[in-house]
C-alpha cells in the first residue's frame, strides 16, 4: 500500500546534438520510505478512531478488546522506529504486513469491519511489495519488493508500473483491495521500461 513522492526534472536547455538521454533513476528509498510511514501512520489513526465504537457494538470481550489494541500499538511502534539502511526498512515493512496481516484476521475472527486499506493484506493475498501512485495515472509504481515474496517470485522490478490485476485496470487507490478479492493465480501487467510486461504466478498443485 503505499504513497506519494513526487519528483520535478528540470532541464537546463537543449540537448546537443551528440547527446544521449539517460534514464530517470527511480525515486530514493528515504523519500518513498517517508511518505510510506505518514499514510500507515494516518491508516492506524482512523483505526483507532473507528475501533473502539465497533469494539463495544459487538460486544467483544475484554481480553480480546486488549489484544486488539495491543495490535495497533505495536503496528505504531514499528512504524516510529528509526530506519537507517536498507535491510532495516526490508525487515521494518516485514514486521509490519506480518502484524498488520495478524491483526486483520483477528477483526475478520471478531465479525468487525473489513478494514479495506488501512491494513495491508492477509498472508495469502500478499504481494510483498511496497508502492505509490505513479505521476499523471495513479497507477501503482513498485518502489520495492520484498525477497521471497508472491511479487519477487512473480519477477516484480522496483520501477515497474501496475497496469492490470487478472486483466482488470487497477489503481494505487485500490490495489489492495482488488489484490485481497482477485482469484489466485495472479496474473499482472506491468509497464517497464516503456515496455507492457506479463507476469504470471505458477499454478499451485
Amino acid at each position: 500500500m503505499l504513497v506519494v513522492a513526487l519528483c520535478a526534472l528540470v532541464g537546463a536547455g537543449p540537448l546537443p546534438p551528440t547527446a544521449i538521454p539517460q534514464p530517470i533513476p527511480p525515486p530514493a528509498p528515504v523519500a518513498d520510505s517517508a511518505a510510506t510511514q505518514s499514510k500507515q501512520m494516518q491508516s492506524l489513526a482512523t483505526l483507532k478512531a473507528q475501533l473502539p465504537l465497533q469494539l463495544a457494538a459487538a460486544k467483544v470481550k475484554d481480553d480480546e478488546r486488549r489484544t486488539v489494541i495491543d495490535l495497533l500499538q505495536t503496528l505504531e511502534a514499528i512504524l516510529v522506529r528509526p530506519i537507517h539502511t536498507p535491510d532495516e526498512q526490508v525487515a521494518q515493512a516485514r514486521e509490519y504486513l506480518a502484524r498488520g496481516g495478524e491483526l486483520r484476521d483477528l477483526l475478520d475472527d471478531l465479525r468487525l469491519a473489513d478494514p479495506g486499506d488501512l491494513l495491508p493484506p492477509g498472508p495469502r493475498s500478499r504481494l510483498g511489495i511496497l508502492f505509490r501512485p505513479n505521476a499523471p495515472d495513479g497507477r501503482p509504481y513498485v518502489t520495492q519488493v520484498l525477497p521471497q515474496y508472491r511479487g519477487d517470485k512473480m519477477g516484480m522490478q522496483v520501477g515497474d508500473i501496475v497496469v492490470t490485476l487478472n486483466g482488470a485496470p487497477v489503481s494505487a487507490a485500490d490495489l489492495v483491495q482488488q489484490v485481497v478479492k482477485a482469484t489466485r493465480p495472479y496474473r499482472i501487467e506491468v509497464l517497464r521500461s516503456g515496455r507492457k510486461v506479463l507476469l504470471e504466478e505458477p499454478k499451485t498443485r
